[in-house]
C-alpha cells in the first residue's frame, strides 16, 4: 500500500534537485548541516536573542537533551579547549596582581 504522497520525492532530495535545477549562488549543504549549524550557534550563545531551544527543539522534532547527542556531540571536548586556551590569560592576570599581593584571591 502507497501513501498518497508517494509521489513527492523526500524533502533532502526534492531541495538538492532544486538547488542543482535552478544554479543557487551558493555551495549545497544538506539540510541536516543547516539544522546542527543553527543547533550548534544556539549553544553557543545562549545569550543572542532567537526562540527558546526548548520550542525550537519541538519543532525539529526532537529535545535539547538530543541536540547535545546527536548535533554537539564534541561539546566536552569543546569546552576543555576553551578552559584550557582560557588558562593562559588566567595566569597572565594572577601574575599581574602579584605585584600586589593583597589583590590575590584568598589573600587576606
Amino acid at each position: 500500500m502507497h501513501s498518497r504522497h508517494s509521489h513527492v520525492p523526500h524533502l533532502p532530495h526534492r531541495y538538492a534537485d532544486l538547488h542543482t535545477k535552478f544554479g543557487a549562488p551558493y555551495t549545497y549543504l544538506p539540510l541536516n548541516k543547516y539544522r546542527s549549524v543553527f543547533v550548534t550557534d544556539r549553544l553557543e550563545r545562549p545569550d543572542v536573542p532567537g526562540p527558546s531551544n526548548e520550542g525550537a527543539a519541538i519543532i525539529m522534532g526532537n529535545s535539547v537533551r538530543q541536540w547535545h547527542a546527536s548535533y554537539w556531540p564534541t561539546r566536552r571536548q569543546t569546552q576543555a579547549r576553551q578552559a584550557v586556551e582560557g588558562m593562559e590569560a588566567y595566569r597572565q592576570h594572577l601574575l599581574a596582581l602579584s605585584n600586589d599581593s593583597h589583590n590575590l584571591p584568598g589573600a587576606t
